[in-house]
């Protein structure tokens, strides 16, 4: 997989408009709905799918704070489903 690196400017009303090429690699369209994870080290940006969407909506819903380890353990869910 190749990586690249590139910046964007943060507008004053807090959007970023992410560079063209990120958003052709990532996937994103119109209407994407992204994750945000973000740490004292930095904030991470990601595409989600619906699936992944509801369980982080219902697990948000039980809680205020989900913890980078709930976050994972999700996305692991989503990636690799068991099958039945």
């Amino acid at each position: 997989m190749q990586k690249t690196l590139e910046t964007a400017k943060l507008e004053s009303d807090g959007t970023v408009k992410l560079p063209e090429d990120a958003i052709k690699k990532a996937g994103f369209k119109t209407g994407s709905t992204v994750i945000i994870l973000s740490s004292d080290k930095g904030v991470m940006l990601g595409k989600i799918n619906k699936k992944f969407l509801d369980a982080t909506s219902r697990m948000h819903a039980r809680k205020k704070k989900i913890s980078e380890d709930e976050v994972e353990d999700l996305i692991k869910k989503v990636r690799y489903p068991k099958t039945s």
